[in-house]
């Protein structure tokens, strides 16, 4: 085998006179061990509200907000409120084992999101929301294949939802709130066969809803609420959807007529009818 102690690495087997290769991706605990070391001090560890055991020879799984097996293959990181202050290092990329990284609540977190998280290919559930984060949002993240939520909100991020986002596999629940993220909702995020959660309120989003949002069957909560640009009547396709929660306030949407049963029949609607004429600028 050729390769490094983290990284990938190519395994070469032999029988029969014939070889055959693959490449292997090798996590070494003390790779695990440096990547949350690199965490610690970007934002200023020892002024943390919770830091029990970071950067001690304590075994990780002692570490305050980490889940890790006894070999130290961190499974779970999970720090909220913690006063962290700083920017959140690329070596959280090296992770690969992660199935939950929820860093929340702390406004000191400073830059962008990096891309290297597009490498934790076990995350199921990532959630940033609440910290000092800016810049764009990275469309790599839609690499992630078994991610079910994500949760960028209250972040002073800028740029626009990207249209990649419709590539993501097992995505569930997805909510974008409180960001100065701008533009159109992208038709792509209709391919979301498992979103049941779309929550895109308050933000800076503009123009009409896109009737692809109609296929998303499984959808039962879709708030596009405080988003002053959103504008016009909502596609008829839409009403293929059996929503339990819809909130229109604070945009400029409406419900065509013909859609008033569907509306009437939503658990929890704060939407209203179109008035005589909006109903024929549909996009």
């Amino acid at each position: 085998m050729s390769g490094e102690s983290t990284g990938s690495a190519t395994v070469t087997v032999s029988a029969g006179g014939k070889e055959a290769t693959s490449e292997i991706t090798v996590v070494s605990a003390n790779s695990q061990r440096d990547a949350l070391t690199s965490l610690y001090g970007a934002t200023d560890g020892a002024t943390w509200k919770e830091n029990e055991n970071w950067v001690t020879a304590a075994p990780l799984r002692d570490w305050h907000g980490v889940t890790a097996s006894r070999s130290d293959t961190v499974t779970l990181l999970w720090l909220l409120q913690n006063d962290m202050n700083g920017p959140l290092p690329t070596e959280l990329g090296s992770l690969t084992n992660l199935t939950q990284l929820i860093v929340t609540d702390a406004k000191g977190v400073t830059g962008p999101i990096p891309t290297s998280l597009a490498r934790l290919s076990e995350l199921d559930e990532l959630n940033l929301s609440g910290l000092g984060l800016t810049g764009t949002i990275p469309p790599e993240l839609a690499q992630l294949d078994k991610l079910t939520g994500l949760f960028l909100s209250d972040l002073q991020l800028s740029g626009s939802i990207p249209p990649e986002f419709g590539d993501f596999a097992a995505l569930a629940e997805l909510e974008i709130a409180g960001t100065s993220i701008a533009g159109s909702i992208p038709p792509e995020l209709g391919q979301l066969d498992s979103l049941w959660n779309l929550d895109f309120q308050k933000n800076d989003l503009t123009g009409a809803v896109p009737a692809e949002l109609g296929q998303l069957g499984n959808l039962t909560d879709l708030d596009l609420s405080e988003n002053s640009g959103l504008a016009g009547p909502l596609p008829t396709a839409l009403s293929a959807l059996t929503l339990e929660w819809l909130d229109l306030r604070g945009t400029d949407l409406c419900v065509p007529t013909e859609m008033e049963d569907w509306l009437n029949g939503i658990d929890t609607a704060h939407a209203e009818l179109c008035d005589d004429g909006q109903d024929d600028v549909e996009p």
